[in-house]
């Protein structure tokens, strides 16, 4: 089973960072897939008798169902492309969907997609093997967001807000990868509390094709 992160509930809040901080980490940086900057991997699906899927909590579903059946969020024959971080927001939701599969009465699809913005403070490269284990299709993107966020502020100078420009970039590929592979429907996940909400507002967003 996979182990999701646990987080401290009286964690002491982190330190303000300023612009020279950004990007720099203490993560020990893995060996990256074989890919160029921005190509897409294709991960084909691999054996279901090896796949780590873990049954989501029945308080979770019972949330995330009751979004989904009041807001008719899924439909037969969708293609959905599941944007996945490795937190435990993305992680969570996509066990939930992985149930949805096994117990719901329609037929859809899932595709995963990670945009790894190659900085040393986050390497999601982990995902791969992992992604591959649940027998879904998967697109790993690598995009050097941080290196053009020095220089997309005005003036060709650093952006003001590094984790805005990341989300929109990070948006911007996610959305791209829809297209391109015929998905319908783009699922994201925020934080846990209100995580049936952030299911509902994303599945919904499927006007871009």
């Amino acid at each position: 089973a996979y182990d999701l992160p646990a987080v401290e509930k009286n964690e002491k809040k982190k330190p303000q960072r300023d612009s020279s901080t950004w990007g720099q980490g203490s993560m020990v940086p893995l060996k990256p897939p074989n890919q160029a900057n921005g190509e897409t991997a294709h991960a084909l699906p691999s054996k279901r008798k090896k796949s780590k899927h873990i049954k989501p909590p029945p308080k979770l579903m019972r949330s995330v169902t009751q979004a989904m059946i009041q807001w008719d969020m899924l439909q037969d024959g969708d293609r959905l492309l599941f944007g996945l971080s490795g937190g435990k927001d993305s992680m969570s939701l996509l066990h939930v969907l992985l149930e949805f599969q096994k117990k719901l009465p329609i037929q859809f699809e899932i595709e995963v997609c990670t945009i790894d913005p190659m900085t040393p403070s986050f390497d999601p490269s982990t995902l791969i093997p992992y992604v591959e284990s649940l027998g879904l299709k998967y697109h790993y993107i690598r995009d050097d967001i941080i290196e053009r966020a020095t220089k997309a502020g005005k003036d060709g100078k650093m952006v003001t807000s590094l984790c805005s420009f990341c989300a929109r970039m990070k948006r911007g590929n996610l959305y791209a990868c829809a297209r391109e592979n015929n998905c319908n429907k783009l699922v994201l996940a925020q934080h846990l509390d209100d995580l049936a909400e952030s299911f509902m507002m994303s599945v919904m967003h499927n006007g871009f094709l």
